[in-house]
């Protein structure tokens, strides 16, 4: 649906893996024949990558979330590129701060779960650099992520697990967006009460987790759901929609998607949600003696989000 030379244009390295996220998009609709088959009836085709900052004519007035727009007739899959670039930071912070750490515990390189000083570098370097873009809008790539290669001559197997998460993230945006154009008769006529527009954001979430569990083997799986799980916090950290009129509270969503597809959170993915949240309240400004109480073993998961759609709303 989309070239490589639509895809890698960008002010951010995260434009070279944008080809491979492309192809993850034509294999899910390949492996949903009847979805491709109604896609291809209500849209053109065009995902169209633009940027906050720097925008042309063509994106004036496209807004600062994913979004599907109909413009002259077509309908457009419509995504920041500081998204893109963003979710591959947040998944760098994941794997550094946990996924790897976690696995060097779980292989038994390590006698205890710890961090190194490198990765904490890191990880800080990372969420200083998201946000300093919730601050003032501009988004810094860090020194210490690498300069991705280019992906276009690179089979699929080559990707690092930091990668595939990063390209599930996307898969998920994009996913999501095509739920909204594929079962929405209202697409951008804001006829919705806020009720049914809520409604209709936690199914196009279960569609897009459903459609890619689906399209991927199960020993891809749980790199499919952490993808999941930090595209959903990316949309928690970037949006700060709490409360919102039109989407579901953000620090439930990935809860809620995983509950009704019958899918038991494991204790790495109620991890990375748990952080993504605590990652939210720093980027937000939450006093350290508030956070001390976020990560106190006696408040159970339900008070955590509590606190933290409480100091969302305070800030927003």
């Amino acid at each position: 649906m989309t070239t490589h030379e639509d895809a890698n244009q960008g002010f951010y390295p995260t434009k070279t893996l944008n080809f491979v996220t492309l192809g993850k998009f034509e294999d899910v609709l390949q492996e949903h024949q009847q979805l491709e088959r109604e896609l291809k009836r209500r849209y053109n085709g065009k995902i169209f990558v633009y940027s906050v900052n720097h925008p042309s004519e063509d994106s004036l007035g496209f807004g600062s979330a994913p979004s599907v727009k109909r413009i002259d007739e077509e309908t457009i899959i419509c995504i920041p590129e500081e998204w893109h670039a963003v979710l591959y930071i947040l998944c760098s912070s994941i794997y550094f701060d946990l996924l790897e750490p976690l696995s060097r515990y779980v292989d038994g390189e390590d006698g205890e779960f710890s961090i190194s000083k490198e990765s904490r570098d890191i990880v800080n370097e990372c969420l200083c650099s998201v946000q300093q873009f919730i601050d003032d809008s501009e988004l810094k790539w860090p020194d210490s992520l690498p300069i991705d290669s280019d992906y276009s001559t690179s089979g699929i197997s080559d990707l690092t697990r930091l990668d595939s998460l990063y390209v599930i993230s996307v898969l998920f945006i994009y996913l999501h967006e095509v739920s909204h154009i594929v079962n929405d008769e209202h697409l951008g006529l804001n006829e919705l009460s806020p009720e049914e527009s809520k409604e209709n954001e936690s199914r196009c979430d279960i569609d897009a987790a459903r459609w890619i569990l689906e399209a991927f083997p199960a020993n891809l799986h749980d790199t499919c759901r952490l993808g999941i799980v930090i595209a959903l916090g990316a949309a928690t950290i970037l949006t700060k929609n709490s409360p919102s009129f039109t989407h579901p509270e953000p620090q439930i969503r990935a809860s809620n998607v995983f509950g009704t597809l019958s899918i038991e959170m494991t204790d790495t993915m109620k991890l990375t949600h748990n952080t993504i949240c605590l990652w939210t309240a720093k980027i937000l400004g939450i006093p350290e003696s508030e956070l001390s109480k976020l990560v106190d073993s006696t408040i159970d998961v339900e008070a955590i989000y509590a606190k933290i759609r409480e100091a969302l709303r305070y800030n927003s």
